[in-house]
């Protein structure tokens, strides 16, 4: 069996991707899978997405979705759960959509999570998020719970409905629910910066919350119910457990945002990178009332929109220049991302040699005392860890084109200084790609505004008026 849940996400998506991929749920990310974007390129991969979607969905404010597809305790292996996860995704999207999919080890019940881009990669049509689609998740992922040889809520013989969740899982473990409730406020707490903003995200995953008043005017206790569910659970000791009280929900919260403060406060002041474009202003509406009342204001906001033009064309200038600029940006914002993406892959790559060279390393005496032992069973039972890690160590250098013999601990350091210098590189691309993308909001707004102001019949006008200006200013200059 199978609860499936999905809320929307807004703005940056890798303060969620992160805590999805946290390895302490995930095996050290061993069961992580990404699909269309980088696990730590994801937020780059998504936009690039976002971008492209049609110009009727711009106004949608979600850049992702968060599906949630937890199983019942003691079903199926972490490797059974992660590839349904991955089957899911195939079968509701067909590779239409960039997604990252992470399997939680955590609790008594395995569950996956999977963090998908609002906008498709080949219409460049949204997520359309609505009853219609939520049913087709809940089907697929049950007809995939029953091709694995998993319990599925089945429907009710006498009256055509879907037995309750509460009754279900009273038949199969009478607390397992509660268990649900804990993830849900773990992973709100993770991604909220303020107990608010907590409160907001849990009713967003279709919870009804009472006492949430820190002043405790509306109970002693926060409860929380989940959506169809007949009652309130607290947050207390005696009921989810001492970490999700009000007080200590706040505390949480606090402690990540402040851990996030002080990363941010030594971290050293950016300083804008070398080709950054600047924009120029904002054209003045003077079809406002006050504009309209007032003659004398309206010939002063017809100088200062003048003033603004001026300075975008002198800079930039005209809007087909403008235009060409903003194409150049994106194709450079776009190379550049695929050299992150890229770069990224041989990081990963190169973390996994390093890794499993060391575990090579590190136990490479245990073989050879075991090639040598008499008694190989006795050795084998004595030392079963560590040539486990030596024989993973081969396989894994063996994988990347290595011959273990030629693993030394000089080779090692060499492979860790590598790894530094594309460290630095790949900082260096980051940059890159924030300044492009700085570009192309200046220009993008700097021809919008330019385009306002420039109406067909008073563009000839404005030219003129505009070389008038210059010229002037060269005068005043050379005087």
């Amino acid at each position: 069996m199978a609860i499936t849940k999905i809320h929307c996400i807004k703005g940056k998506v890798m303060k969620s991707v992160n805590y999805i991929c946290n390895g302490k749920k995930t095996a050290d990310e061993q069961y992580v899978t990404t699909y269309g974007c980088g696990r730590h390129t994801a937020d780059l991969d998504f936009e690039m997405a976002l971008s492209t979607a049609a110009r009727s969905d711009r106004a949608d404010s979600n850049s992702a979705y968060h599906i949630i597809q937890s199983f019942a305790p003691g079903e199926g292996t972490p490797e059974q759960i992660h590839q349904i996860g991955i089957d899911l995704m195939d079968r509701l999207f067909d590779g239409r959509y960039s997604y990252i999919l992470a399997t939680h080890l955590d609790h008594e019940f395995l569950h996956n999570h999977i963090i998908f881009c609002a906008v498709d990669n080949v219409d460049h049509h949204r997520y359309n998020d609505c009853r219609k689609t939520y049913y087709n998740l809940r089907n697929t992922s049950d007809e995939l719970c029953r091709e694995n040889s998993l319990s599925v809520i089945e429907p009710d013989q006498d009256k055509s409905k879907g037995l309750k969740y509460k009754e279900w899982m009273s038949r199969k473990n009478k607390n397992s629910w509660k268990d649900i409730i804990r993830m849900d406020i773990d992973s709100c707490i993770q991604t909220s910066t303020s107990y608010t903003e907590f409160i907001t995200n849990m009713k967003a995953m279709d919870y009804e919350i009472k006492g949430d008043d820190l002043s405790g005017k509306t109970g002693k206790y926060i409860s929380f119910r989940p959506e169809n569910k007949d009652r309130f659970v607290r947050g207390s000791s005696r009921s989810l457990g001492s970490d999700y009280t009000r007080e200590k929900i706040t505390e949480r919260i606090d402690a990540i945002v402040n851990s996030r403060t002080e990363q941010n406060t030594t971290a050293p002041v950016k300083e804008k990178a070398p080709g950054t474009i600047q924009s120029h202003g904002t054209m003045i509406n003077i079809s406002e009332k006050k504009f309209l009342e007032s003659p004398g204001l309206t010939r002063w906001a017809k100088n200062q929109n003048l003033k603004t033009a001026c300075s975008i064309m002198a800079a930039e200038g005209d809007p087909e220049a403008i235009r060409q600029k903003l194409t150049e940006e994106r194709r450079l914002r776009d190379e550049t991302c695929s050299k992150i993406s890229d770069l990224e892959h041989e990081v990963h790559d190169l973390d996994d040699v390093i890794q499993y060279a060391g575990y090579y390393l590190d136990n490479l005496k245990y073989h050879r005392a075991y090639i040598k032992s008499k008694n190989k069973d006795a050795y084998e039972r004595n030392h079963d860890s560590q040539l486990i890690y030596y024989t993973g160590g081969v396989n894994v250098l063996r994988k990347h084109g290595i011959n273990p013999k030629d693993m030394t601990s000089e080779a090692l350091a060499g492979l860790q200084y590598h790894r530094e210098e594309l460290s630095t590189k790949l900082s260096g691309l980051y940059r890159k790609y924030s300044t492009h993308k700085a570009n192309i909001s200046a220009l993008d707004h700097d021809l919008k505004q330019l385009e306002k102001f420039m109406k067909p019949q008073s563009r000839d006008l404005f030219m003129k008026q505009c070389e008038a200006r210059t010229k002037k200013r060269s005068h005043d200059l050379s005087l």
